[in-house]
């Protein structure tokens, strides 16, 4: 909850200077009471009085006024409200004793001072004069009443503390004091609470704003149905509008916000026969997490968000927000992913705010200069609304007694279009808010971006954050009943659409699942097993074919084909431009260098129309977000897919395909005289900059596709992919195409990235890569590792991360004349490591029950630190006292269980094993064999032993039985006996057979001794 002003604030707002009021003030508290004006129970009384006259009045006091100066009064009223309840549960307790006051005890309240004399604490100015907990919207109702009995249950304490210092308080026993102090302690919280909600839901029969303050305590909880276009704030707002009629400039932009509303949803053609469903029609509120966060805090982190819960009530909460006067303080950020509806929802509420009781202005910031102040951002915006150049500060103070609410729709797109740095632009918002509200001109502010970029503006402060979240089923299944009764001959049934839950989610794509379906009921008829990759490349063939039909009307259908596999390349080589530059948009500029350095006989920028060539390959397709700015007099345009799996489609469309055309050139250069590879096309340019891990779903698409490859293209594409990766390692990759350069980067880098790549492409065509294919069948070892500490080396850590987490290396099956395969990972925790096959050596062919390794430690250490890496420096400080103290177990490998182990594995097995008979078993196996002998580390190994065992008597009595049984009576190892016999003796105090035969065997002798 938030604070509000005292109890005294609130009761000045709302009786004036009452008698009340002045037993709160400072200078005069003490002076009442000890004058016998006002006791505390004078105070109660007045307290409950005061409240019932609120509760009574407060809707006529509201009525009429400015919604801040409304927000106000409510707030005062909430705050005599929270109180009153306390009395009243004070008054069903009751007190154990009338107060009153000896004449030392009204001296110490007076503050005077005497010999032995405590001054006392000002008990109606302790209960009374602190900050009231305020109902925010963005808490839950048990939140809410959370706070509220832990605030009660501090005055509780403050009230105990008082009168147990008073002599009256001494005239009762010990027991009556104590059920005092308990009873008033659980009763009087509870019951405060439960006069409290009494009390709200009669303010919120008279208030809306109440209703909604909590999350909307009667009305939320109840909602069985999704509304369209904001309905009930709508609905809800409209119940407190004042008398007072708009003028005509607050009327001017209500009309242009209002017509808004009955405008198709998304601007654009659609094929024949179509209806668009209007903004008011199709607008479905979106679920959402909205926290008040902090400074620190970084909202664009999805993971930041996982413990939020998810809400379905935006209506209810933004009626909440707007009513409150928090909302004129700091702005409200709202975050979504590209196509999530955050300007659908700055038009939907530009157009639902009742303009009775408030101003709302959306900037389109895309639209408004870059360089302009926020206020003259609003007025430029303004202008472009009505046609009227109006002044910002004229147009506030006529609003009243309306609220203006600034809507600054797509911060991020200020970021991605300039390139500028805005870091302080909440912090500028929030300074404009408070120079408006100190000008008697309260205004609220709403800032929507795209969550990625959300940190790359700080908050000033406390800050609500609302992060739209995807559709769920029943706001699925609202639109597209929407669609269906606009559009009876294009249907898509729920069932069908939500198959595709990627897709489904944002409102704009599940648009486009709709448009697709259009055809022939198209989803409907692949069935319900189609592949995601198979789904992608129709949705896009289908757009991509529509817009070329526009342009060649009457071509035959092969050129329509080709024409639409252009476009198709086109897109493909926007989303490489994005992924090798490791973001998630394109400025135009750098566009038009990737697309003219791969396409140079592609469309070129139509000067007659100014249209460059990234405007040509990506201004048609609903699918591409164009972000733009206005600058300096020009306009800067970025692009981004509407989905983030659009441009990772295309990605894997086109490694798929410069890898089928490479092979296809390599089979027709290629004679049987001739081995020489030809030219691989595109497949070094694109594949040389990032790894393909380092995007999931790229590697998902490029398994489906190899999967609807033929076998015989499969069987070529490993082989030129696996040659590829040898000869690349020993050649700057670039020469064939200068001219596209997405980053610069060092060339060992580039052949990191592109063998990586060529390794990836392998294991995906063939299900698995083998290391001897790079070096010969004697050298595969060390050229693999080579290749990987070359990727560890150059890749940055997220790449190199992202390659282990989609190959593992394992042994060969039997098939397999290799010592190392990389296949794909199927589990993302590693492995077991595999001694035996790392060592070369069977367990079941040792020649010795023991081998001893060369000694590595050192080495590991002096390469760690050489390396300067974090990783394997926590690895090696977590390490460093196992291997100063028992370092050479490390190299001295056994077989246990059918597999080979070092003893220090063993060691650690039972220092940590939860089952006791892992522990005995891994203890036996190494008591089992000389080598702890041999290396001189029997003591070492006994100690640790003990220590972990503690008073675990079934392992220990279990440990010696093994013993025992195994004959382990040498004189190197009875110390370790006898120290198990001792530590069962001390266990069960004598009690152990075993233990007591064993001490008894060895009685006598030097170990005895």
């Amino acid at each position: 909850m938030r604070r509000s002003f005292s109890y005294g604030d609130a009761v000045k707002l709302l009786d004036g200077d009452t008698a009340l009021v002045k037993l709160l003030d400072h200078a005069s508290a003490a002076a009442v009471l000890v004058t016998g004006g006002i006791d505390l129970l004078d105070a109660r009384a007045e307290v409950v009085r005061l409240g019932k006259r609120v509760l009574s009045s407060v809707r006529s006091r509201v009525t009429g006024l400015h919604r801040t100066d409304r927000t106000r009064l409510l707030e005062a009223a909430h705050g005599v409200v929270v109180m009153t309840a306390f009395f009243e549960a004070l008054d069903e307790v009751g007190l154990p004793f009338q107060l009153r006051f000896s004449g030392g005890e009204q001296l110490a309240l007076a503050g005077a001072d005497r010999p032995g004399s405590k001054r006392k604490p000002d008990l109606v100015r302790a209960l009374l004069g602190t900050e009231i907990p305020l109902p925010s919207a963005e808490q839950p109702p048990d939140a809410v009443t959370d706070e509220l009995g832990h605030f009660y249950a501090i005055k509780v304490g403050v009230l105990i503390d008082f009168v147990s210092g008073f002599e009256a308080w001494y005239g009762l026993t010990e027991a009556e004091r104590d059920d005092f102090a308990t009873r008033t302690a659980s009763d009087v919280p509870h019951r405060a609470v439960a006069h409290y909600e009494t009390h709200y839901r009669q303010l919120a029969v008279d208030c809306p704003e109440f209703s909604v303050w909590t999350a909307g305590i009667e009305h939320a909880a109840t909602r069985a149905t999704v509304r369209t276009a904001l309905a009930d704030l709508r609905s809800l707002l409209g119940q407190l509008v004042g008398s007072q009629p708009p003028d005509d400039r607050r009327r001017a932009l209500s009309v242009s916000h209002r017509a808004v509303l009955n405008r198709p949803i998304v601007d654009g053609d659609v094929p024949p026969g179509l209806v668009l469903p209007s903004l008011a029609q199709a607008y479905v509120p979106p679920r959402f997490k909205v926290v008040s966060a902090n400074r620190s805090d970084d909202v664009s982190q999805e993971g930041w968000w996982d413990q939020q819960p998810v809400r379905t009530d935006l209506d209810d909460y933004l009626a909440g927000y707007l009513t409150s006067s928090f909302a004129t303080t700091a702005p409200l950020v709202v975050l979504g992913q590209p196509g999530a509806g955050k300007s659908l929802l700055t038009k939907v509420l530009a157009g639902q705010l009742p303009a009775e009781d408030f101003l709302p202005i959306r900037v389109a910031l895309r639209d408004v200069p870059v360089d302009a102040t926020l206020q003259e951002q609003v007025e430029d915006a303004i202008t472009r609304a009505t046609g009227e150049r109006l002044d910002w500060p004229d147009l506030a103070r006529a609003a009243a007694p309306a609220v203006p609410v600034v809507l600054l729709d797509g911060f991020d797109e200020l970021l991605q279009a300039t390139g500028a740095s805005r870091s302080d632009y909440l912090v500028r918002v929030r300074e404009f808010q408070h120079r408006e509200a100190d000008q008697g001109r309260a205004v609220i502010v709403v800032v929507t971006s795209r969550t990625a970029v959300a940190n790359r503006a700080r908050f000033a402060g406390a800050t609500v954050v609302l992060k739209l979240e995807p559709f769920g089923d029943a706001q699925v299944r609202h639109w597209l009943d929407v669609w269906n009764r606009a559009n009876p001959g294009a249907v898509l049934e729920p069932e069908v659409a939500l198959r595709f839950e990627d897709l489904v989610g944002q409102p704009l794509l599940l648009f486009m699942l709709a448009l697709y379906n259009a055809d022939g009921d198209a989803l409907r008829s692949e069935g319900v097993r189609l592949a995601r990759a198979r789904l992608y490349e129709r949705l896009l063939t289908g757009f991509a074919r529509r817009e070329v039909a526009k342009n060649l009307q009457g071509a035959l259908d092969h050129e329509v084909e080709r024409a639409v596999e252009e476009e198709l390349i086109r897109l493909s080589v926007v989303a490489f431009a994005m992924f090798n530059r490791g973001v998630q948009w394109i400025d135009e500029t750098d566009l038009d260098a990737d697309l003219n350095a791969l396409l140079p006989t592609g469309p070129r920028g139509d000067r007659r129309l100014r249209l460059s060539s990234a405007q040509l390959a990506v201004g048609r397709f609903f699918f591409v977000h164009a972000a733009r700015a206005a600058h300096d007099g020009r306009t800067l345009r970025t692009y981004e897919f509407l989905h983030a799996t659009f441009g990772e489609y295309l990605v894997a469309r086109l490694v798929h395909r410069v890898s089928r055309e490479a092979v296809a050139r390599d089979r027709a250069a290629r004679s049987p005289y001739s081995r020489q590879r030809a030219d691989t096309g595109w497949l070094e340019p694109v594949l040389s900059f990032a790894p393909m891990s380092s995007r999931a779903p790229v590697i998902s698409f490029l398994r489906e596709l190899f999967d609807d490859t033929p076998a015989a293209d499969r069987s070529a594409m490993h082989e030129l992919f696996t040659d590829l990766v040898g000869v690349a390692q020993f050649r700057a990759p670039g020469a064939e195409h200068p001219d596209y350069a997405p980053r610069a980067l060092p060339v060992a880098r580039r052949i990191a990235a592109y063998t990586a790549n060529l390794v990836i492409l392998a294991v995906l065509v063939r299900g698995w890569f083998a290391a001897s294919d790079l070096d010969g069948v004697e050298r595969n070892r060390t050229a693999w590792r080579g290749l990987t500490l070359l990727w560890q080396s150059q890749l940055d850590g997220e790449e190199w991360d992202s390659v282990t987490e989609v190959l593992e290396v394992r042994p060969p099956p039997a098939d397999v004349s290799a010592e190392v395969v990389v296949v794909l990972r199927e589990d993302r925790r590693p492995a077991p490591v595999d001694l035996a096959w790392l060592l070369r050596t069977d367990p079941a062919e040792m020649p010795y029950r023991y081998q001893v390794v060369s000694d590595h430690l050192h080495e590991i250490r002096r390469w760690g630190t050489f390396r300067a890496s974090w990783r394997d420096g926590l690895v090696l400080h977590a390490l460093e006292p196992l291997m100063d103290w028992v370092g050479p177990s490390m190299n001295v490998v056994v077989p246990h269980r059918g597999r080979l182990v070092s003893l220090a594995h063993l060691l650690l097995v039972v220092l940590t094993a939860d089952d006791p008979d892992e522990r005995v078993a891994a203890y036996t196996t190494a008591l089992s064999d000389q080598s702890l002998r041999g290396v001189g580390l029997i003591g070492n190994y006994g100690r640790l032993f003990f220590g972990a065992l503690a008073g675990d008597e079934v392992a220990t009595e279990q440990l010696l039985d093994q013993a025992v049984r195994i004959g382990l009576s040498s004189a190197a190892h009875q110390p370790l006996l006898v120290g198990c016999a001792m530590r069962l003796v001390e266990i069960t105090r004598g009690g152990n057979h075993n233990a007591a035969e064993l001490l008894a065997r060895v009685e006598g002798s030097h170990i005895a001794r």
